[in-house]
């Protein structure tokens, strides 16, 4: 039986990767996504650096800033509320599954004030 071919990844070949997702946040619109443009126009009204976004499939957003102090501070000037639904975002991870449910569930506080036992 032969050995399974197999291949050497260098980190030359996914240095430009590295750099490319090194300022990156990750995020998530509750609810149906609003458009392109309307999301566009909310950061460019709301954040004080400019980030270049994409959307996958999946509906996760990906947010590229210039340098790790914008994106720390849009990240800390934070939370989002976009048409009334949170907008949250969080440093990409090294290892990310976009098809991961990881922020599509979020807890809720909830107040009944006066509920009788």
């Amino acid at each position: 039986m032969h050995p399974l071919p197999h291949v050497i990844i260098q980190e030359t070949d996914v240095s430009a990767l590295v750099v490319k997702w090194k300022f990156c946040l990750i995020g998530y619109l509750a609810g149906k996504f609003p458009g392109y443009a309307s999301l566009l126009s909310f950061i460019n009204r709301t954040w004080r650096h400019k980030a270049h976004f994409t959307m996958r499939d999946s509906g996760w957003l990906i947010f590229a800033f210039s340098s790790e102090l914008e994106m720390l501070d849009v990240l800390g000037t934070g939370p989002y509320d976009f048409f009334g639904r949170p907008l949250i975002l969080k440093i990409m991870p090294d290892f990310f599954d976009f098809q991961s449910p990881d922020m599509t569930t979020m807890p809720t506080w909830v107040r009944f004030p006066n509920l009788p036992l």
